[in-house]
Parts: C-alpha cells; sequence; structure tokens
C-alpha cells in the first residue's frame, strides 16, 4: 500500500483548489505582460522601417546555418537593431513575467511544477481550465482581479 501511495505522489503533484486558483491568476497575469512586451517588440520592429512579414522572414534564414540572409544590407542593419532591442528586452521582460507570477502567491518553482503537472494530469487540466472560464467570465461581468 505504501509504495502506490509513493509511486502516485511522485508521478503526480498534489494541487491544491487554493493553488490551482493562484496557478490560474499568475497565468493570466504572465500573459497580460506578455501581450504587452509582444506589442513593444512589434512596435519596435515597425520603428526601425521593417514590417513583422520581413522580420519573422530574417529571422527564420538567421537561425538557418544553412541559409544565406537575401535582404538589402539597409534591412540586415534594421533588423540587427531590431534584435538588440529585442535583447535588452528579454531580461526586464523575463522580471515582469516573475513579479507577476509571484503576485499571485506561487514562487516561480510552484508555477513550473504545477505547469508540468497540468500537462500530465488531465483532471488537473480539467480543473484549470475550469478556473480560467468562471475566472475570465467573472472579468467580462465586472468582477475582474482579486
Amino acid at each position: 500500500m505504501a509504495q502506490t501511495m509513493d509511486a502516485k505522489s511522485s508521478s503526480q503533484t498534489e494541487v491544491s483548489d487554493k493553488e490551482v486558483g493562484q496557478f490560474v491568476e499568475a497565468y493570466q497575469n504572465a500573459q497580460s505582460v506578455q501581450k504587452k512586451m509582444k506589442s513593444k517588440m512589434m512596435t519596435s520592429i515597425k520603428d526601425k522601417g521593417l514590417t513583422m512579414q520581413e522580420f519573422m522572414s530574417m529571422r527564420r534564414t538567421s537561425m538557418n546555418p544553412k541559409k544565406e540572409m537575401t535582404a538589402s544590407a539597409e534591412k540586415q542593419k534594421k533588423f540587427k537593431k531590431v534584435q538588440a532591442d529585442m535583447k535588452k528586452m528579454q531580461p526586464k521582460m523575463q522580471k515582469k513575467v516573475e513579479s507577476a507570477i509571484e503576485k499571485s502567491g506561487l514562487t516561480m518553482k510552484r508555477y513550473q511544477t504545477i505547469g508540468a503537472a497540468v500537462q500530465k494530469d488531465k483532471e488537473l487540466q480539467q480543473k484549470i481550465q475550469n478556473k480560467m472560464m468562471k475566472s475570465s467570465g467573472a472579468m467580462q461581468k465586472g468582477g475582474g482581479g482579486m
């Protein structure tokens, strides 16, 4: 019996109802931060004189060592400036995401542990989805933050 309990606890992470709520809040907070940062990145791309399509095409090419960049020297220079901007934004975004997660009452490590558990546990997935649907319904009705 003890062996069965140990096997279950090692393969399944116990997540309380309170933590489900905290996880949903943390996830939504992190998504909000990431959405704002994505908008800033898109603005940077546009401000540097590139279209999103040009940027993405150059990014794919730059990540493939077998492909050679075919964009003009001017476009490549703009691309490098955007990449530099994004590299500067990355640590700030990471800190903001971590702060948004911790604001919910979870540590970053616990958030990641629950996130990994959600991938494996259908019952936990359902709990999270239900809580998210209730949470987004409350937000749409003006119930908003906690």
